[in-house]
């Protein structure tokens, strides 16, 4: 008699199991469908060898390579057409820009012009010269986040935001933040500017929303396109946050003792995020990185792709 109710309450249990598994596969698979068409752009060096920048159709699980550059700390445009990053090869050194629909690549401001822009600011470019091994890791490091703005171009050196634009032909710098905080990422337009430090979010120099993030993995914070909603990361909750109405939304928390989430992008409709994680490695450092995204009204998540361990990643946007 004991017997018959242990395996009746058994398998009234493995039931409920598999219609739970069941409905978390079937919101899995409408959100995929339901996914914005704008692909995640990435930049990567694979360990078989396999260099350059795609692009990734989340719903149809789809990666084409785009460009055979690497675009360092890349961006989308507005309309999400173009990317705009860093190059640092052997063919171009310097900002350039892709159309991700015909794959033209662009240059846009040398490394020449960038050096000679730089240094008109008293500003060292690199503690290294150009002919040693640390030299481009140093300046990738450097120069980060380039974006497009309506005068020229935007991007971080050494944790200053510039706004870089042509003057009677000839590149020119000036400084759009303060060097009081060094600064991971920045969002901008006529009259606004968003920064992300590692202690908050400032919005116009005065601090919007302060932020624990428990990590030493910072850049996490994005904007949707019209400015409105932030999406960041406090502890293990990836939230969304209301600027107008001061606030905070949480959508999920990614609880893992081994995984760090290093990156967020939201969607261009603000529905979904797309986020990364890289587990830490054995002998420090990062190892895997897994790609990651979640329904901001349903709650619902779906792993999506698993990397090579010795895949290095330069570079995302959705």
């Amino acid at each position: 008699m004991l017997k018959k109710k242990l395996f009746k309450v058994l398998l009234i249990c493995m039931v409920v199991i598999g219609v739970f598994i069941t409905y978390k596969l079937i919101i899995r698979n409408k959100m995929l469908k339901e996914l914005d068409e704008v692909p995640v752009i990435f930049s990567v060096s694979l360990y078989k060898g396999e260099n350059g920048t795609f692009s990734y159709d989340i719903s149809k699980n789809k990666i084409d390579k785009i460009s055979k550059t690497v675009f360092h700390s890349l961006s989308y445009d507005k309309n999400k057409e173009k990317i705009i990053g860093f190059a640092w090869d052997d063919e171009f050194k310097g900002m350039a820009e892709l159309d991700i629909i015909n794959k033209n690549f662009s240059p846009l401001i040398s490394f020449d012009e960038l050096k000679e822009s730089v240094e008109k600011l008293g500003l060292e470019i690199s503690v290294y010269t150009e002919d040693s091994s640390n030299f481009l890791s140093d300046i990738s490091n450097n120069f980060i986040k380039p974006k497009y703005h309506k005068n020229g171009y935007t991007f971080i050196f050494n944790g200053v935001v510039y706004l870089i634009y042509k003057n009677q032909n000839k590149w020119e710098m000036k400084a759009i933040s303060n060097d009081e905080n060094n600064i991971y990422n920045y969002f901008v337009n006529e009259d606004e500017l968003f920064l992300e430090t590692n202690e908050s979010i400032k919005k116009n120099g005065n601090t919007l929303l302060e932020i624990d993030y428990l990590t030493e993995y910072y850049d996490l914070m994005d904007m949707s396109v019209d400015m409105s909603e932030i999406v960041n990361l406090e502890k293990s909750n990836i939230f969304l946050y209301d600027v107008k109405n001061m606030k905070k939304r949480n959508i999920i928390n990614h609880v893992s003792l081994d995984e760090n989430v290093l990156q967020l992008r939201l969607s261009k409709d603000n529905r979904y995020i797309f986020y990364i994680t890289g587990e830490t490695g054995f002998f420090d450092g990062l190892d895997r990185q897994v790609f990651y995204v979640v329904d901001t009204k349903t709650k619902a998540r779906a792993q999506l792709r698993s990397w090579d361990d010795r895949a290095t990643f330069y570079g995302f946007d959705w």
